[in-house]
């Protein structure tokens, strides 16, 4: 069941920046995955980030992974073309 999870306390603090990774865990001896927030360091979170790859949705096995890209494709500028 993707609502259940391990509850997880994170501090965040003004003024910082914090970097949360998901990662999964086995949550039962029937190999179930859990999903568990941890933060890591921003050295970390940059290297991760460069390995980022996209899947097709059809395959994606969580209900909260979006069908569609939720974010605004940036427009992109021509040489020479003004904002």
């Amino acid at each position: 069941n993707d609502e259940k999870g391990v509850p997880v306390s994170i501090e965040i603090q003004a003024g910082k920046k914090v970097f949360i990774r998901q990662d999964w865990r086995t949550g039962d001896s029937e190999g179930s995955l859990l999903p568990v927030w941890n933060t890591v360091a921003q050295d970390t979170a940059r290297r991760d980030l460069l390995f980022l790859t996209y899947i097709d949705a059809d395959k994606a096995t969580s209900k909260a992974v979006p069908k569609t890209e939720p974010r605004e494709s940036p427009r992109l500028m021509r040489r020479g073309e003004a904002e």
